[in-house]
């Protein structure tokens, strides 16, 4: 039953874990490991001051190994308290190298990601592993993903998926990877594989009410039902709700009575015209106030933007990458200098009447701080990132 719990727990699965180390002490309560694992389970209260209490009785006579699992209840909290747990693991990993379970932990607690990927390759590396190595593999997949290597990720999840297809988990993290890639229709189709094999899922559950709510119509996102959602959520509702929308050719789907227009702004064009964008993410929509589709016609024409006031124009879905210093730059290959590449999230746009106004401001799109881009051209205009717009380039 520990193993069981344990191969549960490592693979995040962890109401099976629960029920497991539940189940072993039941058979056998002098098991004070399972009083450690039910204490990271549980909620703060008396029953995980039980779980500890026990675990430090238990322990007492146990080997150096045990003794050092049930102190990191003891480590203190607050700043660095992630290199004090470390610190523990380590030895630990001094004592029993072989040991699976403490070298993933040794791995997750190093400093950096890239130490991270490194140990936890060293582990996957090894020939025996008693807890298998799925859980491996989840790890990489989202660390990488964290550090912007996405196809690395993808391929780790992909390998995952195979090595436990039975696993709710695996096809959770696949779910939580096209979420994050704003592709709502893969994604509900992992998270629902995900409870399908487990209905108790908690994460999967979550998240399917959770794109329930985000409205994306179903079907192909050829219709004017996806467009109009696809393009109006490039605003806050509130703007959105009463917006104008324009399909490719510039023609209404819908009339609003605001004063903003919401549309594709993607001049790449769509990578499958057959079957539409492939996600709102690739149409980069943008949803522009007056002044601002006039910056915009200027800008798409290559003329000076003729505009009797500043403009604003939100662009929630992100864009699919923009030379920072050079405007129509389509790939970063043939951007003059790579590092000024920068692949949005999330973000607002103030598009000046005359660009002298913000030449205050910093370039610098990892200051976390509005910036400007294409400066010392007419085109320039301060970029305002909000709420996850480092999602698709990490800041650095």
């Amino acid at each position: 039953m520990v193993m069981k719990g344990l191969f549960h727990f490592v693979n995040i699965e962890r109401e099976m874990a629960y029920t497991y180390f539940k189940g072993s002490l039941d058979h056998d309560s002098t098991l004070f490991g399972s009083h450690v694992i039910l204490a990271w389970l549980t909620p703060q209260g008396d029953e995980r001051e039980m779980h500890k209490d026990k675990a430090r009785e238990l322990v007492k006579n146990k080997n150096e190994t045990s003794k050092l699992f049930v102190s990191l209840f003891d480590v203190p909290p607050g700043e660095g308290l992630g290199a004090r747990r470390h610190a523990v693991w380590s030895k630990m990993h001094e004592v029993e190298p072989d040991g699976g379970f403490i070298h993933w932990y040794y791995a997750l607690t190093k400093p950096t990601p890239e130490e991270r990927i490194a140990e936890l390759e060293t582990l996957l590396a090894k020939e025996n592993h008693t807890l298998g190595t799925g859980h491996i593999l989840n790890n990489l997949g989202y660390i990488n993903y964290a550090v912007g290597n996405k196809s690395k990720a993808k391929s780790y999840f992909d390998e995952y998926i195979k090595l436990y297809p039975k696993g709710s988990n695996p096809y959770d993290s696949m779910g939580e990877y096209y979420y994050n890639e704003k592709d709502y229709d893969n994604a509900m189709v992992y998270y629902n594989k995900s409870v399908e094999l487990f209905p108790g899922s908690s994460s999967g559950v979550n998240m399917i009410k959770e794109m329930d709510k985000s409205g994306e119509p179903s079907g192909s996102h050829t219709s004017s039902e996806w467009q109009i959602w696809a393009y109006s959520t490039a605003a806050p509702s509130y703007i959105a709700e009463n917006a104008t929308v324009l399909n490719g050719k510039m023609e209404p789907l819908r009339e609003g009575t605001n004063g903003w227009t919401c549309l594709a702004a993607n001049p790449r064009g769509m990578s499958d015209p057959e079957n539409g964008w492939e996600n709102p993410h690739e149409a980069m929509p943008v949803c522009a106030d007056g002044e601002s589709m006039k910056w915009m016609q200027g800008f798409m024409s290559g003329t000076i933007p003729e505009m009797d006031h500043d403009g604003f124009a939100w662009m929630l879905h992100g864009d699919m990458g923009e030379d920072n210093s050079t405007p129509m730059v389509m790939a970063k290959d043939d951007a003059k200098d790579p590092s000024q590449w920068i692949e949005s999230g999330p973000h607002l746009m103030l598009m000046p009447k005359d660009p002298k106004t913000i030449e205050g401001h910093t370039s610098d799109f990892n200051s976390g701080s509005p910036y400007v881009m294409f400066g010392g051209t007419p085109y320039a205009h301060l970029m305002i990132p909000v709420s996850d717009y480092y999602q698709y380039q990490p800041r650095q």
